[in-house]
């Protein structure tokens, strides 16, 4: 699987170690600010790592589902405009709720 390869990959290439526990804040010794370093450092090519995986996954959607990709898109835009606020975002959530609870409902009772 690419995805797999991929992350374990950039895994590999930036040496990802868990950080150290029991950095002494508040009284730290002289190697608190490289413990602290190291921290930044692991989190950062943790996100680096989660960033290729997440690169490599939408790059393969977007190749193979274009339009369920562009659907997402819109949706997370209309969301994150403000749309859900406004009366046809309203109208959506009520429209989008019954036929939600329509099809659960026609799962759980067969006879329906």
């Amino acid at each position: 699987m690419e995805t797999k390869e991929s992350v374990n990959s950039a895994r590999e290439q930036s040496e990802h170690k868990p950080p150290r526990r029991g950095i002494n804040a508040v009284g730290g010794s002289a190697d608190s600010g490289a413990d602290m370093s190291k921290a930044v450092g692991d989190v950062v090519s943790s996100v680096a790592v989660l960033y290729h995986a997440t690169d490599v996954f939408l790059g393969r959607q977007t190749r193979e589902r274009p339009r369920v990709v562009l659907g997402a898109a819109a949706g997370i835009g209309f969301v994150l405009g403000g749309g859900l606020a406004s009366r046809v975002g309203g109208l959506i959530v009520t429209i989008g709720g019954r036929l939600l609870a329509n099809r659960m409902l026609k799962d759980v009772l067969p006879g329906a």
